[in-house]
């Protein structure tokens, strides 16, 4: 699941579905700070700041 929501993509990830969370300096204040991909020792499976980023990373990824 691609996201700008924490709470639905915790959710998601809840159900095992893969997660993404896009960063949105308008969103989720206050929680922000905590949020970061599980090689960074948080819950997300990938934390990225735009589309962009997560196009290039996908593509990395031969996906």
């Amino acid at each position: 699941m691609v996201a700008s929501h924490i709470y639905d993509v915790r959710a998601a990830a809840t159900l095992g579905i893969k997660t993404v969370y896009i960063r949105r300096p308008t969103e989720d204040e206050g929680v922000r700070d905590e949020i970061k991909s599980k090689a960074e020792g948080g819950d997300m499976d990938v934390v990225v700041t735009s589309f962009v980023e997560l196009a290039e990373i996908l593509k990395a990824r031969g996906g």
